[in-house]
């Protein structure tokens, strides 16, 4: 038997076990070879920044905002006193449960990666020039046709696929959710009357993915957002650092 499925087997019968990570390396060795820095970081929270006033545009709960998708910083005293020494300080957590647009803590990763693509799509289209141009250009309805000829795609259990169908749509792209077997028949619903194509399997998330990978390839006109390997859904995320140190 191998490794892995000893721990299959150990994890199904509900045996306690520790898992340690064969490719563990120390932040020390590990951050400096990363292919990703802060500066990444950065770009990535500039790219929202500028998005900002299509965002507000196009989803009336980012009004008060003007445009910028952030949860609070709730603070937890009755937890803090459960897991926290005493007098050590406060407990606070982070309420991306609860972001505007999609909720849950993908709607970071999956709402950038729609608006990195849009951008790069339309400087390869000259809608935009540079990255000082008008971006209220990319809501124009010669701008949503270009977008329109294009399928965004993404495989789910459900909370990645309202992230990129929900904000996908409302950029005027096409949008097809591949859906495992877990998803949530309400999440289905919520994307179809966003106008998202919902493709339904009957299998795990991993054969979803598999058969979205599939679709995708060999397809110019089809962008596929790949949750295991996007630098852009990874960057989406990362900007939550920034703004929680500033918070």
């Amino acid at each position: 038997m191998t490794n892995n499925n000893q721990l299959i087997v150990q994890l199904t019968a509900k045996y306690p076990l520790m898992w340690i990570n064969p490719g563990w390396e120390s932040a020390k060795t590990a951050i400096p070879a990363l292919s990703l820095s802060k500066d990444d970081i950065n770009d990535a929270e500039c790219r929202l920044i500028r998005f900002a006033p299509i965002l507000e545009k196009l989803f009336p709960e980012l009004r008060e905002s003007r445009g910028i998708i952030e949860s609070e910083l709730i603070s937890t005293p009755k937890l803090a006193k459960k897991i926290l020494p005493k007098d050590s300080g406060r407990l606070l957590v982070k309420a991306d449960h609860a972001l505007p647009v999609a909720g849950s803590i993908k709607a970071r990763g999956g709402i950038y990666a729609v608006l990195y693509f849009a951008e790069q799509l339309a400087l390869e289209k000259n809608i935009l020039s540079d990255e000082n141009d008008d971006y209220m250009k990319l809501l124009s309805e010669s701008t949503r046709a270009i977008f329109a000829e294009h399928t965004l795609s993404v495989a789910t259990t459900g909370n990645l696929g309202l992230s990129i169908g929900i904000t996908g749509a409302a950029m005027g792209f096409k949008v097809a959710i591949h859906m495992s077997e877990e998803a949530k028949e309400w999440k289905k619903e919520r994307l179809r009357k966003r106008g998202v194509k919902v493709i339904e399997h009957q299998s795990d998330y991993i054969a979803a993915g598999k058969a979205a990978r599939e679709k995708a390839s060999g397809d110019p006109l089809l962008e596929f957002i790949d949750d295991e390997n996007s630098q852009e859904l990874f960057l989406g995320y990362a900007v939550a650092i920034s703004r929680m140190k500033k918070q």
